[in-house]
């Protein structure tokens, strides 16, 4: 049976008990939200491997669109479409839950689909799959579910192969107990897939008020207050990285330099990264923000999958990291 959501947001009622009871019965899915019924592509395989990683079952959805100049036609045509789509959600989700299929306005559907249903995380194409030639920013739909939808989010460049293998994924972390709360999720995607962790923090250039030629003793501050945090950073990331070997998990430990907005997606191109995993909120984030802007643009500008794990500014020291069972080859 399929899931269906109006335009006026309703779920039929003889769907509520049965939605209830899953939702009592065990960890709820993560939902792939496919924008193309062809064949799924790297979304799909990029969802299943990080559900499989998290042992989170999927479910697959899609939303049919009204278009707003022929209301009509698409009325009529209403049950056909939804019968089609419903029959390639069920073909493309081996394995999966009951189908999700919504109908309206995408943003305003997910939306509503996400906060009665609290998934695991949302996976879906970083901009739309049908352009995938358009600057590497993050399309209208991923970002406004990155900022209201209160949820994790896995988000796939739709120009990537449909192959999902991870063997080295980047954390960024800025000593915040908000981008901490990435941590445990990304120890066990990383256990799991037999991965190692790098570990990085972009140390930013040190700030003088400077007026006019700057004087010898500010350069030298500058570089003994540049020393003095790279050092303070190094020693952080190698406590984490201790914590981590202590529960059998590789990690290694990289220090950038900068704008961590501009370095970050270097820095995983360098080192080969597969996937990136980092908190919503970190050091720059507030409790007003959905999403920090560092986490905003490394979302529209890596060229791998991200991995955005929803934070609330304010929260507290994570717990250990366990390892998770490793997914079958």
């Amino acid at each position: 049976m399929t899931q269906t959501l109006s335009q006026a947001g309703t779920v039929p009622a003889a769907d509520l008990p049965g939605d209830r009871a899953a939702m009592a019965a065990g960890p709820q899915p993560a939902l792939i939200c496919l924008d193309d019924l062809a064949g799924g592509g790297a979304l799909l395989a990029h969802g299943r491997a990080v559900a499989a990683g998290l042992s989170t079952p999927i479910t697959l959805g899609h939303v049919l669109e009204n278009r707003p100049h022929d209301l009509a036609a698409d009325a009529a045509r209403s049950p056909l479409r939804r019968e089609r789509a419903h029959a390639k959600l069920v073909d493309l989700g081996s394995g999966a839950q009951r189908p999700v299929l919504l109908e309206g306005r995408p943003c305003d559907q997910l939306l509503r689909w996400i906060a009665r249903h609290r998934p695991a995380f949302v996976a879906l194409y970083t901009r739309a799959a049908a352009h995938p030639e358009v600057p590497r920013r993050l399309g209208h739909v991923a970002a406004t579910l990155l900022a209201e939808s209160g949820t994790s989010v896995l988000l796939v460049p739709p120009e990537i192969p449909a192959t999902a293998r991870y063997r080295r994924i980047l954390l960024p972390l800025d000593g915040s107990f908000g981008s901490e709360r990435a941590i445990p999720m990304a120890a066990n995607l990383a256990a799991a897939h037999d991965a190692e962790l790098l570990l990085v923090h972009v140390v930013p250039a040190p700030e003088l008020t400077v007026i006019g030629p700057i004087e010898r003793a500010a350069i030298e501050l500058r570089e003994r207050v540049l020393a003095r945090n790279e050092h303070v950073v190094r020693d952080y990331l190698q406590s984490i990285r201790h914590r981590l070997m202590c529960a059998r998990q590789p990690a290694s430990v990289h220090v950038g330099h900068g704008d961590a907005r501009d370095s970050l997606p270097a820095i995983g191109t360098k080192l080969g990264a597969d996937l990136i995993i980092l908190s919503t909120l970190g050091n720059g984030g507030h409790g007003s923000q959905g999403c920090g802007h560092v986490a905003a643009h490394l979302a529209g500008a890596a060229r791998t999958p991200v991995l955005l794990v929803k934070a609330q500014a304010g929260d507290g020291p994570v717990p250990e990291p366990a390892p998770a069972a490793t997914v079958p080859a």
